[in-house]
């Protein structure tokens, strides 16, 4: 009776940690280095020149410096880091066809193409000292006080948990206090033609107080 009991039992466990077991580090490479940058690795507390190709693992820091940058692909997302930024590596993981990838940003600005694995979903966030930006499937512009969305749609809350949704070519800012400006057309993102020739008006996003099931979700805090 007791060996009847224990095969269920062991088995029910192994099903629990099948979706642990299938986890697995997403490849993080530097793809572009132009200027001084460096990286830090997890539990090093010395700074090392950035080269091509060098692989970036979970807790890793990346630094620039000033006329700097460099460029980042973590799976199928590309992230193009600019000067004077400072980003660290929290999380990097694929499991269930889902890649996870969490970055915080604690100076700086960064542009990122996000995208989701082939047949799969992404769950992608950067996270800075006035802003946490949470995507799936967008391009879009980041810096600690702004955010410009260049293909796709952004769902913005701010203080309060009011939310805004911010659409391609248009971009948003935040106060100290946590308030939103209205989303405006982003110079040269989505040039507007004159009345007559094609011009489409592009009202600015209702407010909301929720983000849309599935979309893309950005959270602005302190």
């Amino acid at each position: 009776m007791k060996r009847l009991f224990f095969l269920p039992v062991c088995m029910t466990a192994l099903c629990l940690m099948l979706p642990i077991l299938g986890a697995e580090e997403l490849l993080t490479q530097i793809e572009e280095v132009s200027g001084k940058v460096e990286v830090k690795t997890p539990g090093s507390a010395v700074w090392v020149a950035a080269q091509k190709g060098m692989t970036l693992k979970k807790d890793a820091q990346i630094s620039t410096s000033f006329k700097s940058s460099a460029v980042l692909i973590i799976g199928g997302s590309k992230v193009t880091v600019r000067a004077l930024t400072r980003l660290s590596v929290e999380e990097i993981g694929r499991a269930n066809g889902q890649d996870q990838v969490k970055l915080a940003m604690s100076a700086g600005n960064i542009r990122a193409d996000v995208k989701a694995p082939e047949g799969g979903k992404i769950d992608f966030s950067v996270r800075g000292p006035s802003a946490t930006a949470s995507v799936r499937g967008t391009e879009f512009n980041l810096s600690t006080k702004k955010l410009s969305v260049i293909s796709g749609s952004v769902a913005l809350a701010g203080g309060g948990g009011k939310i805004i949704r911010v659409n391609a070519g248009r971009s948003s800012t935040v106060s100290d206090n946590g308030k939103l400006s209205s989303p405006v057309n982003e110079g040269g993102l989505y040039p507007s033609l004159p009345a007559g020739l094609g011009g489409i008006s592009r009202p600015a996003a209702p407010i909301d107080d929720r983000a849309a099931n599935g979309g893309i979700n950005v959270e602005l805090g302190f």
